[in-house]
């Protein structure tokens, strides 16, 4: 069994100077993954089981992060929009969040509400990962920003 951090993955955030204590791994994402994990995910027996599947835009890009953090790609597949699902590379995910230095999320923008269904989530992620050049295997530090859309009800399959 993997041993889990004491900080969140998703609670690290290189950028801020808040002094405010961070929440622990199993009072933050491990609800949502052990809720997939355990089958709940699948059954739509969520409410009934210790985690629950993420209720906002920024919950589920912290979920996301995480599982990065902690390699859990079959999490990040059955988060994706499911027409994009069959594209994705299960072991080709696990392979990058293994070789990757996770650094940190910040949350730039959550907007909980455009219209009835929607979300939105603006944050930047924080890692290191190798990169081949031509003159072998090179490190690059990297802030990537994205928004993301967020479709309240949307049943992921």
């Amino acid at each position: 069994m993997q041993p889990y951090p004491d900080t969140c993955p998703c609670q690290i955030n290189p950028t801020t100077e808040t002094t405010d204590a961070p929440l622990s791994y199993q009072d933050c994402c491990q609800p949502y993954h052990d809720a997939f994990y355990n089958g709940a995910f699948y059954n739509d027996e969520v409410d009934k089981a210790d985690g629950t599947k993420a209720e906002t835009a920024e919950r589920l890009m912290r979920t996301r992060y995480s599982a990065f953090a902690l390699v859990k790609p079959e999490y990040i597949v059955k988060t994706t929009v499911p027409a994009q699902q069959a594209l994705l590379d299960v072991a080709a995910i696990e392979s990058w969040a293994k070789e990757t230095d996770w650094a940190g999320l910040e949350i730039v923008e959550h907007t909980p509400k455009l219209g009835k269904r929607h979300a939105q989530v603006e944050f930047k992620a924080y890692f290191k990962s190798p990169e081949e050049t031509s003159g072998g295997l090179d490190e690059k530090n990297t802030g990537a920003s994205r928004t993301i859309y967020f479709r309240k009800g949307y049943k992921q399959s």
